[in-house]
């Protein structure tokens, strides 16, 4: 992905810059992913891009990006959604 101005990032930017950041196997997740996933719910705030990685994983941090990194043991390509990008995990994550 490509930012071609210099102002502040845009939402979806954010999204696609924690998913893109980290290595392997990741995906958006908790409120981050249902609001990509388009769920609404009024009053509520999220704070941050929450992400889900392999335990251990290295996920660098990203300018002007809130990431709240999630790592898991069980975590795994069986739980990304195949859907369009960026990825999210299935609202029942082993």
């Amino acid at each position: 992905m490509i930012c071609t101005h210099n102002g502040p990032l845009s939402p979806e930017q954010q999204r696609w810059a924690a998913v893109l950041s980290a290595p392997g196997v990741v995906a958006l997740a908790g409120l981050t992913g249902l609001e990509a996933s388009g769920v609404r719910v009024y009053g509520m705030t999220v704070d941050g891009v929450h992400i889900i990685v392999p335990r251990g994983a290295h996920v660098p941090a990203v300018d002007g990006v809130n990431m709240v990194v999630h790592e898991s043991r069980r975590f795994g390509p069986e739980d990304v959604l195949p859907r369009r990008p960026p990825v999210v995990t299935s609202p029942g994550l082993r």
